[in-house]
């Protein structure tokens, strides 16, 4: 069983980065509020 493990063995530690909530501007001005949420490093 020698299959390449799924997500232990990566480049970094970090499998996920957490967003905290945080308000964000979009271009015509409008704000919209994020989410405290999870999402994968974008590294890649």
């Amino acid at each position: 069983m020698s299959r390449r493990p799924l997500m232990t063995e990566r480049k970094s530690v970090i499998k996920r980065v957490y967003v905290p909530t945080h308000v964000r501007q979009t271009a015509n001005g409008d704000r919209v509020t994020v989410p405290g949420h999870y999402r994968k490093p974008d590294d890649s």
